[in-house]
């Protein structure tokens, strides 16, 4: 019962990290539109420019989800280590919106 309520627990933050990796291109692409700011990543700073756009939301949810969907593989094993990395995942990511949002309103 135990490793259900950690299971459970583990799929709703790899949801919220899903969330936020689409808060993230949404804002990203607002802000992109606006000339506001360039993207720090080379690798997304470079896709946004040669890729179109729905490309770009299909590339990053992708990613999300395939990383939320391997840390999950793996969270019966390392209930502890799953947590935590999650919790760091969605810390950084909120991070990143925010600055985003920062951006956005400078």
């Amino acid at each position: 019962m135990e490793r259900l309520i950690k299971f459970n627990e583990h799929t709703q933050l790899a949801f919220a990290f899903v969330i936020l990796n689409i808060g993230d291109i949404a804002l990203t692409t607002i802000a992109w539109n606006m000339d506001k700011f360039n993207e720090l990543n080379p690798l997304w700073s470079w896709s946004f420019q040669v890729l179109p756009l729905w490309s770009n939301w299909l590339l990053k949810i992708g990613i999300a989800v395939l990383c939320a969907g391997v840390i999950l593989r793996f969270s019966h094993r390392y209930p502890n280590s799953t947590k935590r990395i999650l919790t760091a995942l969605i810390i950084a990511m909120g991070v990143v919106c925010l600055i985003n949002a920062i951006a956005i309103l400078i």
